[in-house]
């Protein structure tokens, strides 16, 4: 890749929001990390586990794209830093019905 021949560096930059469950209820925790997955993880499981959050694929079933095997390989670690906008924290409340 250019990498060994410029010896540069590839990162990627999120504006995200930071969540905190609105109370320590098993389902407020729980709808506290599908916000992560999918606000925060929708782009940066790809690049570090290859694959999108277990729970989008769930969630949004095959409205999701699938990674080939060899999608998944090369973007796996394709970056050398990621960087985070952070500038509110928001709070969560589980409302089943909302899925």
């Amino acid at each position: 890749m250019m990498q060994a021949t410029q010896h540069g560096f590839v990162g990627i930059n999120i504006y995200a929001f930071w969540y905190e469950p609105n109370t320590n209820t098993t389902e407020d925790l729980k709808a506290t990390e599908r916000a992560h997955d999918f606000y925060v993880g929708w782009f940066l499981n790809p690049l570090v586990n290859g694959d999108y959050p277990e729970i989008m694929k769930k969630n949004a079933g095959n409205r999701m794209p699938n990674f080939t095997k060899h999608e998944s390989e090369r973007i796996k670690g394709s970056f050398d830093f990621f960087g985070i906008n952070h500038y509110s924290t928001l709070y969560v409340k589980d409302n089943p019905g909302g899925l």
